[in-house]
C-alpha cells in the first residue's frame, strides 16, 4: 500500500524521532543535582522526565547525567526503572560526573588523572554505576573525563580504562568516552583503540569545521551506539549530522542542551536535527 503524502512524511518524522535521545542535563534547572545543598526545592523530580520526553516531546531515549540522579540506594533506582518503563523509554547511556559539590563538572575523578588514588577511586565508582547502568537497561556509561586530556597519561589511562572494561562486559554494559579538551582525533582514536572500548563522539566539541570532519570519519567507525550533537556556532550543524550520515553512522543522537526552559528551547534543537537527519 502506498502511503498518503503526509502519512510518510509522519511516519519519516517518527523513525527519526526513535534516533533521538537527550541529555538529562536539559531538565537540570527544574531538577537540580546531588551536588545541590539540602533544602533546596525545585520544580520537576527527575523521575517525572521519561513521561514529559514521551507525552510532550514524542521521544523515548533519555541520556542520564549521575548528579541529576538523587540517590544510588536500590530503592530510588527501582522506582526510577518502573517510571522509565511506564513512559516505555530508555536509558541511552550514562554520562559519569563522579566528582565532589566543589569540583563538579571538572572530572578530577576518572581514568585520566595523574593521581593514582582519583584513578582507583574512578575504577570503584564506575563499577557501581556500570550495576546501575545493567539494572536499568543502559547499554553504556560514558567515563568521566578530566579537565587534562585522557592521552597525557596515556598508559595509566588505557590501563584503567581496560579494568572499566573489563568489568562493564560481566554486565554487557560498555565503556565510552568523548572527544574533549585539545586532544586530537588521531590520539582520542588511538586510545579508544588500545583500551579496547567505544567512543561516543560529541559533535559539537571539535574546535574547527576541518578538525570535526577529520575526527568524525575516525571516531564514528568507533562509536558504540550513539554521539552527541548540539548547536555550536563554530560549525555548521545540519552538515554535521549529514556527514555522519554519509559515514554510516545508524545509532542515536543525544541532544546536549535544553536552556533555561526545555519546553522552549528544546523543540527547536529536534527539528533541526529530524531535518537534518
Amino acid at each position: 500500500m502506498i502511503l498518503p503524502r503526509r502519512g510518510r512524511a509522519q511516519e519519516d518524522r517518527g523513525a527519526k524521532l526513535a534516533r533521538i535521545s537527550v541529555m538529562s542535563g536539559a531538565f537540570e534547572r527544574q531538577t537540580g543535582t546531588s551536588w545541590d545543598p539540602p533544602g533546596h526545592t525545585y520544580s520537576l523530580d527527575i523521575m517525572d522526565v521519561p513521561e514529559i520526553l514521551a507525552d510532550q516531546f514524542s521521544l523515548h531515549y533519555l541520556e542520564l547525567q549521575t548528579p541529576h540522579f538523587l540517590s544510588t540506594e536500590p530503592s530510588y533506582v527501582a522506582r526510577f526503572n518502573d517510571r522509565l518503563k511506564k513512559a516505555k523509554c530508555r536509558i541511552s547511556n550514562i554520562c559519569l560526573e563522579l566528582d565532589d559539590a566543589d569540583h563538579k563538572y571538572s572530572g578530577l575523578v576518572g581514568p585520566g588523572s595523574a593521581d593514582p588514588p582519583l584513578r582507583a577511586k574512578s575504577i570503584e565508582l564506575t563499577k557501581k554505576w556500570i550495576d546501575i547502568a545493567a539494572s536499568i537497561g543502559s547499554p553504556t556509561v560514558m567515563a568521566n573525563q578530566t579537565s587534562t586530556p585522557l592521552v597525557d597519561n596515556f598508559d595509566t589511562c588505557v590501563e584503567t580504562l581496560k579494568d572499566m572494561e573489563a568489568y562493564g562486559k560481566t554486565k554487557n554494559v560498555a565503556v565510552t568516552v568523548e572527544n574533549r579538551g585539545r586532544a586530537t582525533p588521531e590520539q582520542l582514536a588511538k586510545l579508544i583503540q588500545t583500551a579496547g572500548i567505544h567512543a561516543n563522539p560529541d559533535l559539537g566539541n571539535f574546535p574547527d569545521e576541518e578538525t570535526r570532519a577529520r575526527g568524525m570519519r575516525l571516531l564514528l567507525p568507533l562509536t558504540h551506539h550513539q554521539c552527541h550533537v548540539k548547536k555550536n556556532a563554530r560549525f555548521d550543524f545540519a552538515h554535521s549530522i549529514r556527514l555522519s550520515a554519509e559515514l554510516g553512522f545508524k545509532g542515536h543522537y543525544s541532544i546536549e542542551g535544553g536552556g533555561p526552559d526545555p519546553k522552549v528551547n528544546l523543540p527547536p534543537l529536534i527539528d533541526a536535527l529530524v531535518e537534518a537527519m
